[in-house]
């Protein structure tokens, strides 16, 4: 099932991994999943403040920072796929 990394006020962090098939598990990529839920954002009218975070990790590139590998939105949420720091 998922793993919760962290939650804040509007969102929830989880742990994800892209299974391929020719690997073993240890070898799957991992990634921090944040997700925000439609409605949260819709009704604090947090709708630009998601779309300029993902503008802006889009164009960073910085060590200390994750990158985000893809943003998008699926059922009810808004997804933002970072690089996983353990």
């Amino acid at each position: 099932g998922a793993e919760d990394l962290a939650s804040g006020a509007f969102s929830v962090v989880r742990y994800a991994r892209t299974i391929i098939k020719d690997k073993t598990q240890s070898q799957w990529p991992e990634y921090a999943v944040k997700v925000i839920n439609t409605k949260t954002i819709q009704e604090h009218g947090y709708e630009s403040s998601v779309n300029r975070e993902i503008c802006v990790l889009k164009m960073l590139g910085h060590p200390g920072i994750a990158r985000m590998v893809s943003a998008f939105r699926w059922r009810d949420g808004a997804y933002l796929v970072l690089e996983y720091a353990a």
